[in-house]
């Protein structure tokens, strides 16, 4: 063989590669399903009684109800069992149905942003917008956040990671700061990572809980989460609050899913400052709100993650007096009248503690004339 040989292509030149047929057909299937995905209306496909579909239901479901709303509530399932509507109607003297109570279990500041543009023509004629937080709202490590993965545009998901501020650990051994934010740096690439993918492919989400969705929208009584008598989407029915447990440790699970990696991403906080600037163009009153966790506890994060819970009522007082909106925040039940017993769980209220938390707000919005332009 020639020196020339070696380097000649022309035994290549019958070489033509091949892509199985299986793989094309399969790639094929799973465009189409995607492109179909697409363009079947979200609350097609998305029951109301999951995650995803807690937006849905409160823009189809239940801000209907209410022609002109002039108190509306914002939150997770915190300040869903927190504010009875039809207690302020009839303390203010209002027709039915003027104040709504929309916040959704488990949603995140971009949830309440969107809920606010999507209605705008609605919402931007109420008195009083009320914005409840939670610890986690600004974590970047907390929940699935159903919403923000389907809908965040593509910037916010590529800038997912970025610097966050998180208190640094007590006492910490040799070694042991630097693995932790190892482990969060890890944490929030998976996060931005999956983030990605449901931008290209949104069948992850809206079709989680196929094949068990149609049976729920099927079955009245699962499809929709319970809309009481008080014109609340609570997360109980009970009227009695439960007792506190006596292993406090119960507790311990719940308050390390919440600070494990704890931080403030600046995107959540994004998302509430665009939501303040959109009511004030619209004249509208926002008020910026934390409510108190069940006394004991909340003495358990005072013991275990005092900085976090700190760090979270900070940056909420900073952001609410950048925009010149106020912020109220209450530690313990005591604050606003309420006990232990008035709790079913860590925080949520039931129905007897609801009145209390309602009859609290009453008399804070006629002492700060919120309802006054």
């Amino acid at each position: 063989m020639s020196r020339s040989s070696i380097f000649s292509f022309e035994s290549f030149e019958e070489f033509k590669p091949q892509v199985p047929k299986g793989l094309v057909i399969a790639a094929l299937l799973v465009v189409a399903l995607e492109v179909t995905v697409r363009a079947v209306p979200e609350h097609w496909i998305v029951p109301y009684s999951v995650g995803l579909g807690r937006l849905s239901f409160m823009e189809r479901e239940i801000l209907p109800k209410s022609p002109a709303p002039k108190i509306v509530v914002f939150g997770t399932s915190r300040s869903a069992n927190a504010f009875m509507p039809t207690e302020i109607d009839s303390a203010l003297g209002w027709p039915e149905y003027s104040t709504a109570n929309l916040s959704m279990f488990g949603s995140r500041t971009s949830a309440w942003l969107d809920l606010y543009q999507r209605n705008r023509a609605k919402l931007s004629k109420c008195k009083l917008l009320i914005v409840v937080t939670d610890e986690w709202s600004f974590s970047s490590n907390v929940g699935g956040d159903e919403h923000f993965c389907l809908h965040a545009p593509l910037a916010d998901r590529w800038n997912f990671v970025q610097p966050t501020e998180s208190p640094a650990l007590t006492d910490p051994s040799p070694g042991e700061q630097e693995k932790w934010d190892a482990a969060k740096l890890d944490f929030m690439r998976l996060k931005r990572n999956r983030l990605l993918a449901d931008w290209a492919f949104t069948m992850r989400l809206k079709l989680e809980t196929f094949p068990d969705a149609p049976a729920k929208w099927l079955h009245t009584a699962r499809r929709k989460p319970n809309y009481d008598k008080y014109h609340m989407v609570r997360s109980t029915d009970r009227e009695e609050g439960k007792a506190v447990p006596e292993e406090l440790s119960s507790y311990h699970e719940r308050i390390h899913l919440f600070y494990k990696f704890f931080d403030t991403q600046p995107i959540y906080v994004r998302h509430v400052e665009e939501l303040m600037e959109l009511t004030k163009q619209d004249g509208v009153k926002m008020v910026l709100m934390h409510l108190p966790n069940r006394r004991t506890f909340q003495d358990q994060v005072d013991k275990l993650y005092p900085k976090q819970y700190e760090q979270h009522l900070r940056v909420a007082r900073e952001t609410a007096a950048k925009h010149n909106v106020p912020f109220i925040w209450r530690k313990y039940p005591e604050e606003i009248g309420l006990t232990d017993t008035d709790y079913v769980d860590y925080c949520h209220m039931a129905a007897t503690g609801s009145k209390k938390a309602t009859n609290w707000l009453l008399d804070l919005i006629e002492k700060e004339k919120w309802l006054e332009k």
